[in-house]
């Protein structure tokens, strides 16, 4: 048996996608949503009957994510060390995007980090698993 725990989050981006050959290379916003999937983390006290406690879970994502892209122009970003870590500095699609988040998020969570889903629309979405 394999239990994990999802927690949502939303957020709001602006970006565009330099050289690409259609309408996304103008600059646009996106009312994100974002889903990351744990198991039990490891490193953390968990209390019986817990996967991984839901405000930890929070705390990380908001601070390490959210806080940081929320009303952000994401091209704008790139250029730190922070975001070097991945092609975004070429193209801020929502595939490098996920890439990044798990590259943050797995500092903290390590193998216990499971899924990530990144919706760019209501209909759209990349995922990242483990």
């Amino acid at each position: 048996m394999s239990l994990t725990v999802t927690k949502e989050f939303s957020f709001c981006y602006g970006h565009h996608l330099p050289e690409y050959p259609g309408l996304c290379k103008n600059q646009h916003g996106h009312n994100s949503k974002l889903l990351v999937t744990v198991k039990n983390p490891g490193e953390q006290e968990i209390r019986p009957g817990m996967v991984c406690d839901f405000s930890i879970l929070k705390k990380v994502v908001m601070r390490e994510i959210v806080e940081k892209l929320d009303h952000q122009n994401i091209n704008d970003l790139i250029p730190t060390d922070e975001f070097e870590y991945i092609q975004m500095i070429d193209m801020p699609t929502a595939e490098n995007i996920v890439i990044w988040i798990a590259h943050v998020l797995y500092k903290h969570f390590g193998t216990g980090l499971v899924a990530i889903r990144l919706y760019e629309t209501p209909t759209s979405y990349c995922e990242w698993r483990r």
